[in-house]
This record gives C-alpha cells, sequence and structure tokens, in this order.
C-alpha cells in the first residue's frame, strides 16, 4: 500500500521522536485494558509530556511519576485542580516539609511539574498551547455538560497521534444514541470497592452522562473522521498489577472500578470548534477529489469539441 504525503510525514516522525504510532498504541491497550498502563505510553512508548484534569488528591498523578520515575529523558506533567485537598498540597510541598511531598521522595527529579489551581474552564488554562500534549485524562467533574465541553476545550491540544482519556465510562444499561465507532460496547458500572455501612457493596452510580457526552461529541464535532472510542475493563488485582512492576495498585483504585474511555487523534483529523483557537490540519475527501476530476474532464472536453468545429471566419476580417 502506498502512503499519501501526511502519512508518510507522520511514520517519519512518530519513529524519529520514538513515540508508538496508533496501532500500536491500540494493541497495547488492548493487551493491558486498565487504566494504570495509561503511564506505559510515557515509559514505554515515547509520549513526554501529559495533563490530568481534576486531580483531587494526587493520587493518580503519583501512579504516573512512580511508573515513570526510571525513565530515560525528561517528560513533562501538568495537573489542573480548582479546590486542593490537604493531600494533593502535601505531595506538591518542598522536600523538607515532610515525607509525603513528591519532592521528598524524588519522584520530580525527571519530571517538569505545572500545578494550575483553576477550573478546566478558566482562560489561563484554556490558553495551553494546541497540539502540545500526548496524553490528557479528564477526571473533573461527571455530567454531561462538563464532559462534554471538556472534550471541545481539550482535544485541540492533543497532538496528532495523542491520547485523550477520561474516567468512569460504564451505565446502567440505559439507551446511549450509539452511532459513533465503538460505541455500542458500553461496559456496566461495577460495584464501589468499599462496603456501606450496612456491610454491603452497592453498585456503583450509573455514569451515563459521562456516555453520553463522548458519544455525542464524537458524531457532532468529528462527523466523517473514523475517530473511535475504546475503554478500559478494570478488572486488575493488586497482584496482576505487582506482577507488571506497579506495586502501588491503592493509587490506581478508586471508590469503584469504573472503566475509562480514550481515543487516540488519528491522521488527517479537523478540529472541531472550540473555545480557543485550534491547529487546523486539512486532507482532501476522496469524494471531493473525484468531483473535481470529473468536472476538470467534462470542462476540457467541452473545449476541445469547440476547437474541433469547422470556424467560420467573417469576409471582411481577411487582410486587416
Amino acid at each position: 500500500m502506498r502512503l499519501s504525503r501526511s502519512e508518510l510525514l507522520f511514520v517519519v516522525t512518530s519513529t524519529a521522536a520514538g513515540k508508538w504510532t496508533e496501532h500500536e498504541i491500540l494493541a497495547y491497550l488492548e493487551a493491558n485494558p486498565q487504566r494504570a498502563f495509561f503511564s506505559r505510553l510515557f515509559r514505554d512508548g515515547g509520549f513526554t509530556n501529559g495533563m490530568e484534569v481534576g486531580v483531587a488528591g494526587g493520587r493518580f498523578s503519583e501512579h504516573f511519576l512512580r511508573d515513570n520515575a526510571g525513565r530515560d529523558g525528561p517528560w513533562r506533567w501538568t495537573m489542573v485542580e480548582p479546590y486542593p485537598p490537604r493531600d494533593l498540597r502535601h505531595r506538591l510541598e518542598p522536600p523538607a516539609a515532610g515525607s509525603l511531598s513528591w519532592a521528598a521522595r524524588g519522584l520530580d527529579a525527571n519530571v517538569e511539574l505545572t500545578f494550575l489551581e483553576m477550573l478546566s474552564s478558566d482562560a489561563r488554562a484554556l490558553a495551553l498551547p494546541n497540539a502540545s500534549f500526548d496524553f490528557i485524562y479528564l477526571d473533573g467533574a461527571h455530567d454531561y455538560a462538563n464532559v462534554k465541553q471538556e472534550m471541545v476545550d481539550y482535544w485541540p491540544k492533543v497532538r496528532v497521534g495523542g491520547v485523550l482519556a477520561g474516567h468512569d465510562y460504564c451505565t446502567h444499561g440505559e439507551h446511549v444514541p450509539h452511532a459513533c465507532i465503538g460505541c455500542k460496547d458500553v461496559p456496566a458500572c461495577g460495584v464501589y470497592t468499599h462496603p456501606d455501612a450496612s456491610g454491603t457493596f452497592r453498585r456503583a452510580k450509573t455514569q451515563v452522562g459521562v456516555v453520553r457526552a463522548v458519544h455525542e461529541w464524537l458524531v457532532e464535532q468529528n462527523p466523517g473522521l473514523n475517530l473511535a472510542v475504546h475503554h478500559t475493563l478494570e478488572d486488575f488485582t493488586a497482584e496482576s498489577l505487582a506482577s507488571e512492576g506497579i506495586s502501588w495498585h491503592d493509587l490506581v483504585l478508586t471508590k469503584t472500578r469504573n472503566p475509562s474511555w480514550y481515543i487516540v487523534k488519528t491522521r488527517g483529523t479537523v478540529e472541531a470548534a472550540a473555545s480557543s483557537p485550534a491547529t487546523f490540519q486539512h486532507e482532501t475527501h476522496p469524494g471531493l477529489l473525484v468531483l473535481c476530476m470529473c468536472l476538470g474532464l467534462f470542462v476540457g472536453l467541452q473545449l476541445w469539441t469547440r476547437s474541433a468545429r469547422p470556424r467560420h471566419i467573417r469576409p471582411e476580417r481577411i487582410g486587416r
């Protein structure tokens, strides 16, 4: 198969940068369907710039730092959290402040950390450069309106070949329109990881709003681009993660085992309208190309036909 110029440029750039291709990313995450392995896109997949929107206490961000503590080369991690709790403040303290800080434990040795204490809709957050992040994880508000708006706002900031992902992708079986690739396979919400006061492990709250936002964004903002949504399974155990070198499963486990969704930004993607200026990449649609060729052929045929007809020259023009 012959590659187009844009495809060849993408392959050459990805290979030169040492970043996994779209197919490599999908193959790896399908073989390791837990959100804990998003960090391996950095450790093994060549990603160097990531962000978590909605950090809470900083546990999942710490997972990324610990899993990449021994990686070769520097990398960057940005955190957006408007209401940092005590745990996150302790993690961000200088080394002398206490053993809980990342600096005291050496987790910031090879990473450039940026903490933005603001809402995801803040103008300063939206001013972050477009097409500059390899990976963005949305884990702030989990209602329909906020998730959909964050997808619109942060999708342009993901580079081509990068990943936009988010937490809590599951339902209780409610009907959600699925006129998009991968949208039929919505996992069911599991049970809470801790029992209630009666000792019962209740079923986790439905996240149908998140699912609806993801599906609608795929259809409305990216028609015909063949973007697909994928999801994790979160069927890990402490032992299964430890066998892969992740001995801190408590940083990955939340009060639920709700799956995460993720979308790989494919080549030829046209940016959706966003609240901040987007970087546009254009790729000619095959149907438009065929139409232009047909129009060109028709015009050329008409010109040739006219030139082939006998020309009637008015006598008075002869010899002038």
